[in-house]
């Protein structure tokens, strides 16, 4: 359950992070944003180490790959940047799949239970 929750605290700081990259005309290079972005990205790469090490290749995989996606479209992103831009739009796929993973995290528990 804490990996759940962690993941969906990564997922919401991402967002604020991202948004506030998009919304601001600042002229800075948005180093605190850019900073959370990729301690969120290396969250998401270290769990999918951990779903791995439990044994669910495929959920490791995409969650692989939805890290490898946000940790590559976030550079493209920056002030003004439109949400109909590719690497916008790749960015919260892959947020969305990483609240997938939250879930299957926080329900995975209780399913052992209930066969237990």
């Amino acid at each position: 359950m804490r990996d759940a929750i962690i993941t969906l605290v990564a997922v919401v700081l991402a967002l604020a992070a991202i948004d506030d990259i998009t919304t601001d005309h600042a002229t800075t290079g948005f180093v605190p944003e850019r900073t959370a972005l990729v301690v969120c990205t290396g969250w998401f790469v270290f769990l999918a180490w951990r779903i791995w090490q439990s044994g669910r290749r495929p959920l490791a995989l995409t969650s692989l790959a939805a890290a490898l996606a946000i940790g590559l479209a976030q550079w493209a992103i920056g002030p003004a940047t439109a949400p109909g831009r590719v690497a916008y739009l790749v960015t919260l796929a892959g947020l969305g799949c990483f609240l997938v993973v939250a879930g299957a995290l926080a329900w995975s528990p209780l399913l052992r239970r209930s066969h237990a």
